[in-house]
């Protein structure tokens, strides 16, 4: 193995040489060839001529060779960038273009792949991930043919479904409360929410930086805030000391505009994510909203349940609520 990957690197290497030499060992051939004929009574001219022809070409006899090296790729794609550098420089306007085009395709081609890669092809950072599951209310579209709308569920509906589930555990619930102006050390900032069930950071193993997170003694007292790490870093300086601090949410134009809704600070997150990745900061979910927050449900398939039996009991538990509330619709998980 040694002495072919020594012969490889010599052919790379000393190229000419190696030629040279295969060059004498075809002449020292043709030649002994050509004497075996000339032995046999043929003149010098007709020996060597004979001998040509029962060696075929001497040209596909040298390219075969190099081709039994296992360097030929390297030798054309060193000879093609050649050719291509020569090509360019004759036409600087051209290889600017060129350089450009391959820019632009290279960085459109790694954004794609990165989002694709993130979503599709990167697990969800959650433990168990491919066991979460999303539960969906489907309504029908206001214009015929279209597809149709999904409608997020209120809190109580959460409540009642996760008390009636026999192949689901872990149910959160999440919702969003839009944009907050809040006052910060960088100044006053629009800073977008979202609110959980006190179990959400526990379920998906979304760890604390500082403080805590949510528990349930919280949907007795909800107002408290948990910021993303992110908020932390980029508003509040990194200070650990914003945890026990009060912030004022303001849902107006202007910090002056409506009362506000002062929030205790009790943790920040880690860069881990969770589903509402883009929030800035958590809310308890119970007393978060007047009339109760529009919620998405989030549950974990039951060991040993399989996605099938899952919709099989959407069906069964949508048919009920329908029942109890006729304007319902179907709900199923996806």
């Amino acid at each position: 193995m040694f002495r072919d990957l020594f012969l490889r690197l010599r052919s790379l290497v000393r190229r000419d040489v190696v030629d040279s030499e295969l060059d004498d060992e075809l002449r020292f051939h043709l030649e002994q060839q050509a004497d075996l004929y000339m032995r046999n009574g043929l003149s010098r001219a007709e020996a060597v001529r004979r001998a040509r022809i029962e060696f075929g070409g001497l040209d596909e006899i040298r390219e075969a060779h190099r081709d039994a090296r296992g360097v030929r790729l390297l030798f054309d794609l060193g000879r093609d960038a050649r050719y291509a550098v020569r090509q360019l420089r004759r036409s600087p306007s051209f290889a600017l273009a060129a350089l450009l085009c391959l820019a632009l395709g290279i960085g459109a081609t790694t954004a794609i792949f990165s989002v694709v890669n993130a979503i599709l092809l990167q697990p969800l950072p959650y433990p168990d991930s491919d066991r979460l599951v999303r539960l969906s209310e489907y309504v029908p579209p206001p214009v015929p043919g279209r597809p149709p709308n999904q409608r997020a569920h209120t809190l109580q509906e959460f409540l009642d479904w996760r008390s009636e589930t026999k192949t689901l555990t872990d149910g959160i619930a999440m919702g969003g409360v839009g944009q907050r102006l809040v006052r910060t050390p960088q100044g006053v900032v629009g800073l977008w929410g979202a609110v959980t069930s006190p179990n959400a950071f526990k379920v998906l193993d979304v760890p604390v930086l500082l403080g805590r997170t949510f528990s349930e003694v919280d949907d007795a007292n909800p107002d408290v805030v948990v910021l993303s790490f992110q908020t932390w870093q980029t508003y509040f300086n990194s200070d650990p000391a914003v945890v026990g601090r009060t912030l004022e949410f303001r849902a107006g134009a202007l910090m002056g505009s409506v009362r506000p809704k002062v929030m205790t600070v009790i943790g920040v997150l880690t860069p881990t994510d969770m589903p509402s990745a883009s929030s800035d900061f958590y809310w308890p979910i119970v007393g978060s909203l007047a009339g109760g927050p529009r919620v998405s449900m989030i549950f974990r398939l039951s060991p040993g349940v399989s996605l099938e039996a899952a919709r099989e009991e959407a069906h069964v538990i949508g048919a009920a609520m329908r029942a109890r509330s006729p304007g319902a619709s179907p709900i199923s998980v996806p």
